[in-house]
């Protein structure tokens, strides 16, 4: 069974952001996306804008080995569990769950938004370990 044409966009991203390709990553995305990269910041509006987003993303973030785990769509909508997995700019090596809607016009998307612990995030960033409830969430084994 073939798969939708959302979900080709979908596989092309995470295979660029392993790549830190951020200009095919943007080349995904409708002009005037909205980009809430966390809850309760402000939305990105704008690819520009997710443009200098993604350079500091990536100036922070080698060895990425993103990877999502469960995927569904309902029309234009698309929902994705998934694993930030990369060596931050301090050598921690940071792994951790989040889900992601994606809602698209066509094969463009047109709004992107990301659910996850920033609290979590922050103590994996700062060198934390991994809570162990945490931890069979984010297994090498789980994902694609």
């Amino acid at each position: 069974m073939a798969q939708s044409p959302q979900l080709d966009v979908i596989d092309t991203i995470y295979e660029a952001w392993r790549r830190q390709d951020a200009e095919t990553v943007l080349a995904q995305l409708h002009d005037g996306v909205e980009f809430v990269y966390a809850l309760g910041q402000r939305p990105v509006v704008g690819t520009e804008r997710v443009r200098r987003l993604l350079a500091h993303l990536a100036a922070n973030q080698r060895d990425v080995a993103w990877r999502w785990v469960h995927r569904a769509q309902d029309g234009d909508v698309v929902f994705v569990e998934a694993i930030d997995d990369y060596i931050n700019a301090a050598g921690h090596h940071v792994r951790t769950p989040f889900v992601t809607v994606y809602e698209f016009e066509g094969t463009k998307i047109r709004r992107w938004r990301e659910y996850f612990d920033t609290r979590g995030l922050e103590l994996v960033e700062a060198g934390e370990p991994i809570s162990e409830w945490i931890e069979p969430l984010v297994a090498p084994e789980r994902g694609r």
